[in-house]
C-alpha cells in the first residue's frame, strides 16, 4: 500500500507552505509499502475488528516514490515504516 501517517502528512504540508512551493507535484507517502493484506488485517486485529476481504483479481501493484518530496523539502518521515508503527501501536495498548 501506499500510505503515510498523519503526521508526516501535515509536516510535509506545512513545509510546503513555510517555503511557498506552489505548482509542483509531489508524491507523499512512508518510505516502505507493506502488502495491502498484512498492512490491514494487523490493523483489523489492532481494531478487534473482523479482517477484510481481498479481491485476489484486482488491484494495482504500483508503488509511488517519495523520493521528490524527501529531498525537495530535506525531509526524513516520523514513521517511514507503517507495520513498524501498527506494531509499536499495539504494543502500547497492551
Amino acid at each position: 500500500v501506499n500510505i503515510i501517517h498523519r503526521d508526516d502528512c501535515i509536516a510535509l504540508i506545512s513545509r510546503l507552505i513555510q517555503r511557498d512551493q506552489w505548482g509542483e507535484c509531489f508524491n507523499a507517502c512512508s518510505d516502505q509499502h507493506p502488502q495491502k493484506q498484512a498492512f490491514y488485517n494487523l490493523a483489523a486485529q489492532q481494531l478487534g475488528v473482523a479482517p477484510p476481504q481481498f479481491d485476489e483479481q484486482g488491484g494495482s501493484n504500483k508503488v509511488i516514490s517519495n523520493h521528490k518530496i524527501k529531498s525537495s523539502l530535506n525531509y526524513q518521515f516520523q514513521f517511514p515504516d507503517p507495520m513498524v508503527w501498527l506494531q509499536a501501536n499495539k504494543q502500547e495498548a497492551e
